[in-house]
């Protein structure tokens, strides 16, 4: 009889992301304005942070709805004062509680939250198709067409993992005799990594293995790790940083090659005269905040969507490189997405870009 998705202990609360606690503070009064939440969140040390929810957190900014304006404001706040928010607040509902700590400040043990651990992998926690020892190699073949994985294991009459094998090995058996023993075929092949090791650092080996097979602390297998997995969980994270890199030499090619980008501090503006390389997301704020400035670019757009829109790739960013690298979440990708498609639009429609080409006409500029 062949089994399918043995799980024998699957749990991994010490290796995998820990939520976030559902207990939120309910001494918070949000008459006292969101300055002196902030100034709350700013003290607070590693061990205690604080924890709201979001129906009280929008009440301190005097919203009763959580809309896209909202959280933009609530995320700008908390940037100025140094703060970060998790998760995120995007996609949330009012009752979902949520952590406002300092950048930088994680308590005792947190590293796994980053989530790069290979028992993070779905498929580390999904269990391990398995034959029993005695089947055909026929049956090894059958179970990972059912499974649609490319390797499978075998387990001895008491349950145990005898070893395992992938679609070549088991191909070449059936060649030989499609009689062969599910036990010869896989006895002893497999290589096991603890669902602690870092994705990363197996990532080599699972390539040149094709698989490898992930445990607990205990020693039970709970799931098996193949190249399709760490493909999807490097897409996953590359992509909102592909993303964000192809947006920024959008935006940069669209400027000459020096700019004069407006500061404001203590009260005064001062103006600093810059190369495109050396700009950053707030300078693109900035200049498209700027009417005359952003008319020159040859757009077709309302400088203040697109100032709100880049400024939200400003958020994203810092908070994939900072605040919680590694961890963008889907509406960060589809805001990410939905920019790159406009950008594209007028680099289509707008032909030759007016602002470069008189630059490369005016030596002055180049000064």
């Amino acid at each position: 009889m062949i089994r399918r998705q043995v799980k024998r202990l699957s749990t991994l609360e010490d290796v995998a992301r820990s939520p976030v606690k559902e207990s939120a503070e309910t001494d918070l009064d949000s008459s006292k304005g969101p300055q002196w939440l902030l100034d709350q969140a700013a003290n607070r040390g590693p061990d205690r942070p604080l924890r709201i929810k979001i129906e009280h957190l929008i009440a301190f900014w005097q919203a009763r709805i959580v809309s896209s304006t909202v959280i933009l404001r609530i995320l700008e706040e908390l940037e100025k004062h140094g703060l970060t928010v998790e998760p995120d607040l995007h996609g949330l509902e009012l009752s979902a509680v949520v952590e406002i700590r300092p950048v930088g400040q994680e308590t005792a043990g947190d590293t796994s939250a980053i989530g790069y651990s290979i028992g993070d992998i779905p498929a580390a926690r999904d269990g391990l198709y398995c034959v029993n020892w005695d089947e055909p190699v026929t049956a090894m073949f059958d179970e990972m067409l059912r499974s649609g994985r490319d390797h499978i294991g075998v387990i001895d009459k008491d349950g145990l993992l005898i070893g395992c094998a992938n679609m070549i090995e088991v191909s070449r058996a059936m060649h030989n005799s499609p009689e062969t023993p599910a036990e010869l075929v896989a006895k002893g092949r497999h290589l096991e990594v603890n669902a602690s090791e870092k994705l990363f650092r197996w990532t080599g080996e699972i390539i040149r293995r094709g698989y490898v097979c992930v445990v607990d602390e205990s020693g039970s297998v709970t799931g098996a790790v193949n190249c399709a997995d760490i493909t999807l969980e490097h897409e996953r994270r590359m992509l909102p940083l592909s993303l964000i890199e192809e947006i920024e030499v959008r935006l940069r090619n669209s400027i000459p090659e020096r700019i004069d980008v407006a500061y404001r501090r203590r009260g005064k503006v001062f103006r600093e005269r810059k190369r495109p390389d050396d700009l950053t997301f707030g300078d693109y704020v900035t200049l498209i905040r700027e009417d005359e400035s952003f008319r020159k670019m040859g757009w077709g757009v309302p400088g203040s969507r697109l100032s709100k829109a880049v400024n939200r790739v400003r958020i994203i960013r810092n908070a994939v490189f900072h605040h919680r690298p590694g961890r963008p979440n889907q509406d960060d990708v589809a805001e990410l997405e939905a920019l790159l498609r406009t950008l594209e639009v007028f680099d289509n429609s707008s032909g030759k870009n007016p602002r470069r080409d008189n630059a490369s006409n005016d030596p002055g500029q180049n000064r």
